[in-house]
């Protein structure tokens, strides 16, 4: 399975695209992604899905939209779940080939060595790459905490950085 969260959250597998239709769920799903194969803690979830006002019960919340991810992200014929419990929180496991953000990256890093390097159409290949993971505004404009919110202004920062870049390579 492979996730898009330059622009609407996407999760594709092979020629199949699946959507949350819950909007924390989408939010939970979308922090956790941010921060693939590092554990965010329950706290850190809460403050993404409530802000400053987590209602009395943010914890059992929390529980119920991890619960349904795990559903969400289950292959037939799997028992081992990608989002795994560790304290104080949770961690989501990827490889980097399914998080177009990390190969967002890649291409921006591969780019730049091109071009510290001198070899400007390779440059422009890379950066041009990257430009093609963008699909709009980071996660469809959700609106979430402090990691979310964090994550739309890197991809601004980056977008506008990478195109800087190509610029100068041409």
């Amino acid at each position: 399975m492979r996730f898009e969260i330059l622009g609407p959250l996407r999760a594709v597998d092979g020629e199949q695209e699946f959507q949350l239709s819950a909007s924390k769920e989408e939010l939970l799903l979308a922090t956790l992604l941010i921060r693939a194969n590092h554990v965010v803690t329950a706290d850190q979830l809460q403050t993404e899905l409530w802000n400053e006002a987590p209602p009395q019960r943010a914890a059992a919340g929390v529980y119920v939209y991890i619960y349904q991810l795990r559903k969400f992200l289950k292959k037939p014929g799997n028992s081992t779940s990608r989002i795994v419990t560790r304290t104080p929180g949770y961690l989501l496991q990827l490889r980097s080939d399914e998080l177009d953000s990390v190969l967002f990256q890649d291409a921006v890093r591969r780019g730049r060595q091109h071009l510290r390097s001198y070899r400007p159409r390779e440059a422009v290949e890379e950066f041009e790459s990257a430009l093609a993971h963008l699909r709009g505004a980071a996660l469809g404009g959700l609106c979430g905490g402090p990691i979310v919110g964090g994550f739309a202004a890197w991809v601004e920062e980056s977008r506008l950085e990478c195109l800087e870049m190509l610029f100068e390579a041409y």
